[in-house]
């Protein structure tokens, strides 16, 4: 079978996984937004993960601090899809969380810096967002479809990785490396 072929199908696969994907991506929006209106629940939480982010990531080279975004997403996205297998909990745990984060962090950027700081976010969010919100939607399934037949539940996990693999991790790459760029040279 061809990468054509592959590539494919996994996007016809995701066509059919629409259902979970509508309600990963409605659950981040509102818990962006319930992030940027109530940024106060978790406020030493996360503050205290983002300095610690930010002294890991302190004096890294182009190739390190690429290598460390890449690593984070591709662990974030893998286990939420992973451990969908915790009746699709995971997922929606994940989704929420760092939905929450993001409001969260817009909330204080715009009123330190103005809106314009969240300009910032939208480079790299174009492909992260998307990666993120596949990688759990498809986690979704992989909960629910653990129900069913042991052959039905294999192809289905054989088709959720082949999509994490074709469409998920090139998004996160793209993401890291224009992540990357916007830290380095645009300080």
């Amino acid at each position: 079978m061809t990468i054509k072929k592959l590539y494919k199908e996994s996007w016809k696969f995701i066509k059919t996984s629409r259902v979970y994907l509508w309600i990963i991506l409605g659950l981040f929006a509102a818990s962006i937004a319930f992030g940027f209106l109530f940024p106060v629940f978790f406020t030493d939480f996360i503050t205290k993960f983002i300095e610690e982010t930010l002294a890991k990531t302190q004096g890294l080279g182009f190739w390190q601090l690429f290598l460390f975004i890449l690593e984070n997403n591709i662990l974030t996205s893998a286990f939420g899809m992973l451990f969908g297998l915790f009746f699709g909990l995971i997922p929606l745990v994940l989704v929420f969380f760092n939905g929450y984060v993001l409001g969260f962090v817009a909330s204080k950027s715009v009123a330190a810096s103005g809106a314009s700081v969240l300009l910032r976010l939208v480079p790299h969010g174009i492909f992260e967002i998307p990666a993120l919100i596949l990688s759990l939607g498809l986690g979704l399934r992989l909960g629910l479809f653990l129900f069913t037949r042991k052959k039905k539940f294999l192809d289905e996990s054989a088709k959720i990785l082949k999509t994490f693999l074709l469409v998920v991790l090139p998004l996160l790459i793209i993401a890291a490396l224009i992540e990357t760029c916007l830290i380095i040279f645009a300080g």
